[in-house]
């Protein structure tokens, strides 16, 4: 098999994933930026306005890309993809004005509604570059990778950055990677035809769920956002909280989730020359699970660095492989539809992971959260097992 990188020798996508990455990494910089200008703004209050913006951020993904899509609709792909971009550069630009509060929620809300309509067509524009699925396969694992390679390595890049400039320039860096990218989608070559294809709105929902393959690998996603909400949230409980270690051990131990993430990513493509993308987001679900067994087994430090490097595994199984399992089952045409589908509906399991691992997590102790998300795991697979699977015909 070809290395991962000779993907890169399509230029088409190359410029797409030179694109992503700039977005990607940019998009990390201003959320560590937001959370300084909330603490500048109100330094007692910075949590409340930080978990507020990060809510509104989630909303107006669920609510947003159905929306969104009946504008994109309308409009030919890759002009569409350089407006968004365009506003968000504009938006972010406006950071720099900002003096109250709820200007920065009206903001968070704006840039992302760009970001629920720029990302799915995104997705769905990659496959159609694309004849062999090994390629297409290829194409995902890196995608994959850049936002594996942006968790690790964007705080790293702010702290740097921090010392030499102010935190509103971060801002200003993350509209300029926005530029660069629009630039970049306007230099490739693509379709500039229109979606042939009406937008459903938020029946695309519906139509999502009621192809089996697809509410499958949705509840796969789940159990991959119950493992990654545990991460992102209780892993300073652990480290900082319950065994008083510093902030770089709290570091450490995040970072071995991604880097169990980025191995794996790198491997999927070997792996699907052997199990289907059905088969492996199984085994991803089935490695989650096993994390939190061994979580409520394993209470210690040593303990906790091997249960995140199992769910950095499963995590990234089920996460890579999802856009497969839509290609697979959805016609070119109509493909916009169902990616749209997806981004609202796993937001929509990525808020609920995070009220169960945050709220909920926040009233019982680490084991008990660790037994109940074992549980609610377990389940959700069991239910997806359940889904029978037949020879669709592409609707």
């Amino acid at each position: 098999m070809k290395s991962l990188p000779s993907i890169l020798a399509n230029p088409f996508f190359r410029k797409l994933f030179c694109a992503q990455i700039l977005a990607t990494f940019g998009t990390g910089l201003s959320s560590i930026a937001l959370a300084q200008l909330a603490y500048h703004l109100s330094d007692r209050h910075a949590g409340k306005i930080l978990g507020i913006a990060l809510v509104l951020k989630m909303v107006a993904y669920i609510f947003g890309a159905p929306l969104m899509s009946y504008l994109s609709a309308k409009i030919p792909n890759k002009s569409f993809m350089i407006i968004m971009d365009l506003i968000r550069m504009l938006l972010l630009v406006s950071m720099f004005f900002v003096q109250a509060t709820w200007q920065i929620y009206l903001l968070i809300i704006l840039i992302n509604l760009c970001s629920a309509g720029f990302t799915p067509t995104f997705q769905a524009l990659i496959p159609t570059l694309f004849q062999k699925k090994a390629d297409y396969t290829k194409a995902l694992s890196l995608s994959r990778m850049a936002y594996n390679l942006e968790s690790l390595l964007s705080p790293l890049l702010a702290a740097l950055l921090l010392f030499f400039v102010s935190f509103k320039l971060l801002f200003a860096l993350n509209a300029l990677t926005f530029l660069i990218s629009s630039l970049l989608i306007y230099s490739t070559p693509l379709k500039s035809s229109n979606n042939t294809v009406q937008s459903r709105g938020f029946g695309c929902l519906y139509d999502y769920l009621t192809i089996k393959p697809l509410l499958q690998g949705l509840l796969f996603i789940f159990i991959a956002a119950l493992a990654g909400a545990m991460v992102i949230i209780n892993t300073v409980v652990y480290i900082q909280g319950a065994y008083h270690l510093s902030e770089s051990i709290t570091a450490l131990t995040m970072a071995v989730f991604g880097i169990a993430s980025l191995i794996t990513t790198v491997s999927i493509p070997t792996l699907s020359q052997y199990a289907s993308s059905n088969k492996l987001m199984k085994c991803g679900a089935l490695f989650c699970i096993g994390g939190f067994a061994i979580g409520i087994l394993t209470p210690n430090l040593t303990g906790i660095f091997i249960i995140w490097f199992i769910l950095g595994i499963g995590a990234s199984l089920i996460e890579t492989l999802i856009g497969l399992t839509i290609t697979e089952n959805i016609t070119q045409e109509k493909q916009n539809n169902y990616f749209t589908a997806y981004f609202s509906l796993s937001h929509a399991c990525w808020l609920s992971a995070y009220f169960i691992t945050g709220w909920i997590g926040n009233q019982i102790t680490m084991q008990n959260l660790l037994l109940l998300l074992f549980l609610i795991s377990a389940l959700l697979y069991l239910l997806a097992t359940q889904i029978k699977s037949p020879t669709l015909a592409k609707p």
